[in-house]
């Protein structure tokens, strides 16, 4: 399983042999906040869910994506995806395609923010503003704090659902446990309910099973397909009504009792099974989850339910049964109907008018993304944000983030100034009129590291490399003095 990253660059470059300049220079100034960023580079071969599949697995909660001319259709592809399997993930664009014409672009439908110029300063601003408001930096690999101050754990398994891993052609296996029956196939992904003892009152369970059992009359297994959606209709969803009505004790509200409830779901995530979406309601806990290599469903309730049961009764000093026996459960058969049933997990809170203290969602009914304003939180951030020409001066620089392999099958970018004097129209430089330059000494010392570690080939992104002939010469004596054979610059000059 891949290491989870709150701030995900994803960069989309022409070819392999590109690397994503821009993207690393973000990367060098994010700060105190660059222990949970990671730079995922793909080429332009790359099919869309692909690359989100990839993203994801990262689990992150802020996605960067740099918008150029040669990536715009697989940058919006992807952003149109991502909002479709995560709208929750905040999409943040950057880059000269994005900069211009901003709100006419494609892409700007699926972005959260934009920022429009330079964003080594205001990008690590916003992902601030971002975690402060929504209060999810990871305080470890399992928690982290909504915006009402109470912990919600993300679902570790955050990849693209591709397939639910649910086959047609393979045999659905009918089983009856208690009162209920149960299809289920090897490798698939379950919808599942389980309630508490004293969720539905006896008036209503009196009703379910004189129902159920005229529906039995009429219905023997093995069920038809139809016939198993009719089950779901007639019984699964009028049980989430009755338990949406919030009988009983409802001992989940209780933030220490449901944490311990969030416990056992998350506990073995990526080991025994997938977690997917899911949510600790008052009375009832609704889960998607993939049961993995020979672990069993039926199992894997019974790890949630015994555990916790005995964890809560110990703290209450209570005895007796602290679940239902049964539980409900509904084979996934395809990715439109898992996206349904997340988008029911997700809302429930709201629909039931309650605010869930544990779910994989890090907004919960009652949560607002714009904080009030007396509530101390920071205000939500503008969703353009129109950056200033940075102090190249007070900058980090990027070369360090070149990796080996990078210096040595792929183009290394580097650049000496930035903004171009001219104002040509066809050329987003001319957005910047004022020429800046590095600093000579933190160049001169970074492009000695990168001629140290073995990179021979430099391609100069400065616009007006020789405007300043002084600066100029100086840069291209500095390479003179250590020539060696096959190096190679590249420079764009004013004739």
């Amino acid at each position: 399983m891949n290491s989870p990253s709150d701030i995900v660059f994803a960069a989309f470059n022409a070819r392999y042999a590109h690397t994503a300049f821009g993207a690393r220079y973000l990367l060098a100034n994010m700060g105190e906040l660059r222990g949970q960023c990671e730079l995922l580079e793909f080429d332009l071969q790359v099919q869309p869910r692909i690359a989100l599949e990839k993203i994801l697995a990262r689990e992150p909660e802020i996605v960067c994506v740099g918008c150029y001319i040669w990536n715009i259709d697989l940058a919006t592809n992807v952003a149109a995806l991502l909002k479709r399997v995560r709208p929750e993930v905040k999409l943040v664009l950057g880059g000269p395609e994005i900069s211009y014409e901003t709100e006419e672009q494609e892409i700007f439908q699926y972005a959260d923010h934009v920022i429009r110029g330079e964003g080594e300063v205001e990008f690590p601003k916003l992902c601030r503003s971002l975690l402060r408001t929504a209060c999810f930096p990871r305080a470890n690999a399992e928690s982290r704090q909504d915006v009402g101050g109470t912990t919600s754990v993300p679902p570790a398994s955050s990849g693209l659902p591709e397939s639910t891993g649910f086959h047609p052609s393979r045999p659905v296996h009918q089983t009856r446990r208690k009162n209920l029956p149960h299809w289920t196939q090897d490798a698939a992904t379950y919808f599942v309910t389980f309630r508490l003892a004293d969720s539905i009152p006896q008036s209503r369970i009196n009703e379910y099973e004189e129902l159920r059992r005229k529906w039995e009359e009429h219905h023997h297994p093995p069920y038809t397909g139809k016939e198993r959606e009719r089950f779901n209709e007639l019984f699964s969803d009028r049980v989430n009504e009755w338990l949406d009505a919030g009988a009983g004790a409802c001992a989940l509200k209780t933030p220490e009792i449901a944490r311990v409830v969030a416990d056992a779901l998350t506990h073995f995530d990526g080991e025994r099974y997938e977690l997917d979406e899911w949510v600790v309601m008052p009375n009832h806990v609704h889960a998607l989850v993939k049961p993995l290599g020979d672990h069993k469903l039926s199992d894997i309730l019974h790890s949630w339910k015994s555990y916790s049961a005995n964890e809560i009764n110990r703290d209450l000093g209570a005895t007796g049964s602290f679940w239902k026996k049964e539980y409900y459960d509904h084979l996934v058969r395809d990715i439109d109907e898992l996206i349904r049933i997340r988008k029911y997990i997700r809302e429930n809170p709201i629909k039931a008018g309650i605010r869930a203290v544990h779910s994989s969602s890090p907004l919960e009914a009652g949560d607002t993304a714009i904080p009030p304003a007396s509530s101390g939180l920071p205000a939500k951030p503008p969703r353009v944000i129109e950056a200033e020409p940075v102090d190249v001066t007070a900058i980090e620089l990027p070369y360090d983030l070149y990796s080996d392999a990078d210096i040595k099958h792929r183009a290394i970018y580097v650049e000496a100034s930035r903004g171009c004097p001219f104002r040509c129209e066809y050329c987003m430089s001319s957005l910047d009129p004022s020429v800046r330059y590095f600093p000579e000494d933190k160049l001169f010392a970074a492009f000695g590291k990168l001629l140290a570690r073995g990179a021979r080939h430099f391609k100069f992104v400065d616009r007006t490399f020789n405007i300043d002939i002084a600066f100029a010469l100086k840069l291209l004596a500095f390479f003179t003095e250590r020539f060696e054979p096959g190096m190679m610059l590249h420079f764009e000059v004013i004739p």
